[in-house]
């Protein structure tokens, strides 16, 4: 009986085995916080890349293939540090006809399905009239937690803006 009083009343261990119980929620929760930080940032950075993008092609009378890849590349940069592989950009053009419905004008993509000129493309209710028209900044990204899938699963980030041209009624496409 004697050696289990000692046991009990012997205190040099408690301090190590409450960090033990307590260790692996600590480190839950910081594991937690930074991916709800990185999912955040990244959040703001596809919000930021899709609105830039919008507004240069909004600010053109007409877009080719150079100047289409040149605001690729800087949504690029602007999602940077994250890795663009991840990110699908779509810009479209969308007008309506008059037949009062709305489709994709021209339409340009990386790392996703480009919209098919002629195509039906839904937006916004009256964001855009007939002899008008609006362009249409896509992005999606698939973002993957800095652990993989342990505790967090990834998922998809997008987001999409819709700003009318300046300069011009319709932003034409060149080649």
């Amino acid at each position: 009986m004697s050696i289990f009083r000692k046991i009990f009343a012997d205190q040099k261990g408690v301090a190590a085995t409450e960090l033990a119980f307590v260790m692996p929620v600590l480190m839950g929760l910081i594991y937690g916080v930074v991916e709800l930080g990185n999912a955040l940032l990244l959040d703001r950075k596809v919000t930021a890349a899709i609105q830039t993008a919008a507004d240069l092609v909004a600010q053109e009378r007409a877009m080719d293939t150079t100047a289409v890849n040149e605001i690729f590349d800087a949504m690029d940069r602007i999602i940077a540090p994250y890795s663009p592989d991840a990110a699908s950009y779509v810009i479209s053009s969308v007008i309506m006809t008059p037949q009062g419905q709305t489709e994709v004008d021209w339409s340009d993509a990386r790392g996703s399905a480009a919209g098919t000129p002629g195509a039906a493309m839904a937006v916004p209710p009256g964001l855009v009239i007939e002899g008008d028209s609006v362009i249409v900044a896509e992005v999606s990204y698939n973002f993957d937690p800095i652990l993989g899938d342990t505790l967090v699963s990834g998922f998809t980030i997008s987001d999409a803006a819709y700003l009318k041209p300046r300069k011009v009624r319709i932003v034409t496409r060149e080649n």
